[in-house]
């Protein structure tokens, strides 16, 4: 049987619609400071608009007992600034994100409708998304506005008057959007099964939130000297690995090497003129399944072709990498963090040795790079 708002008011006192503007800093990845809040009940219309930004924080104004119903659309956000201001942590939180992905990877005549069909991965699934897949696109936030909103944020305070409206304005615009939403979404929700992925978006935020410690001034030397760290790398892997030209695979040199392994004549080759020995991720990755020797070589190549190691790696003014988790963001429901944001993403295979030093001590040895 579908869910529809009238079995929502029997379970619960209230329903409030919820949405949190904040900011992350210069570095784009420290722990997100609240700049406001707005929530609106939805069987009574109340509505609740917080400024944040100044520090003048009392309790949490709606109620966050198993009485209420908290909505929101991508809750790990909402949660963090509750982690941020001290508030509970909401009981019952249904999550119009997970479902609108829920729905998207389940249904298989369900069309997510995007801007001209352009955006992709986790922007495919965005709010203005959402409400153009179920109907709503007419009254939807023009983009524009919420582009030059979201700058506001982005770019911290002090914020004039006139900002802290336009802000306060663009926070209560989502709200109102995920009033109108609802509705249409819950034929397709499975509240028990909604309320547990909505609990999980909580311990999305805490880990979100928390963060990953780093190594600030390894990362700053991986950064620094990453290229002669690659053709170090490059000179002493020759005796296993002897394909790179420059920077990349040689064909000659990789037909040689596939050859001394016995798979020349069965490698696959590119379908252009050239006929050349295809060395992509994906083929390597085949074959690697079935000879260690080639996922050897995969790791390899996947370091060298990189030109940076850490480049887009988010570290906060803390020395902490925090990056969003992307929950639910494969089909299977897995999340699908960014490689280059997350530390666990550009997982490479660098050599490295430890050698005793006088005095007892260790020294690392990084590609001809030292430090202890």
């Amino acid at each position: 049987m579908s869910l529809t708002l009238d079995k929502l008011r029997q379970h619960y006192d209230s329903v409030w619609c919820v949405d949190f503007e904040y900011n992350t800093g210069i570095s784009g990845a420290d722990a997100p400071k609240p700049i406001c809040m707005v929530a609106q009940e939805l069987f009574t219309g109340a509505t609740v608009r917080k400024w944040l930004w100044d520090g003048l924080v009392t309790g949490c104004p709606i109620p966050t007992d198993d009485h209420g119903l908290y909505i929101a659309f991508y809750a790990s956000a909402e949660i963090t600034c509750h982690l941020g201001l001290g508030w509970p942590i909401p009981a019952r939180i249904l999550d119009l994100y997970a479902e609108f992905r829920c729905v998207a990877n389940s249904l298989a005549n369900f069309q997510v409708t995007s801007v001209e069909g352009k955006t992709k991965g986790q922007q495919r699934f965005s709010l203005l998304n959402c409400m153009r897949s179920f109907g709503l696109g007419a009254e939807a936030v023009c983009t524009g506005f919420k582009n030059e909103s979201r700058d506001l944020c982005i770019r911290g305070g002090p914020f004039s008057e006139a900002e802290k409206t336009q802000i306060l304005e663009y926070c209560e615009s989502d709200v109102i959007a995920l009033a109108k939403l609802l509705p249409r979404m819950l034929p397709f929700i499975e509240l028990h099964q909604a309320l547990f992925r909505g609990r999980y978006m909580a311990a999305v935020a805490s880990m979100e939130r928390r963060g990953i410690p780093v190594d600030q001034e390894l990362a700053g030397r991986f950064r620094d000297h990453w290229d002669p760290i690659v053709d170090r790398l490059i000179v002493d892997s020759k005796s296993e690995f002897d394909v790179i030209g420059k920077r990349d695979i040689d064909q000659k040199k990789f037909a040689a090497w596939l050859e001394s392994h016995g798979l020349l004549h069965s490698w696959p080759r590119s379908s252009s003129k050239s006929c050349s020995l295809r060395s992509d991720t994906d083929t390597l990755s085949d074959w690697g399944k079935s000879f260690s020797q080639v996922m050897g070589l995969k790791e390899f190549l996947g370091t060298i072709r990189r030109t940076k190691l850490v480049d887009k790696l988010q570290i906060g003014s803390d020395g902490r990498n925090r990056f969003l988790v992307s929950p639910f963001g494969s089909k299977t429901g897995r999340n699908q963090p960014s490689n280059a944001r997350s530390v666990f993403g550009p997982a490479c295979w660098v050599r490295f040795l430890i050698q005793p030093v006088n005095g007892g001590g260790k020294v690392w040895r990084l590609a001809g790079l030292e430090w202890r």
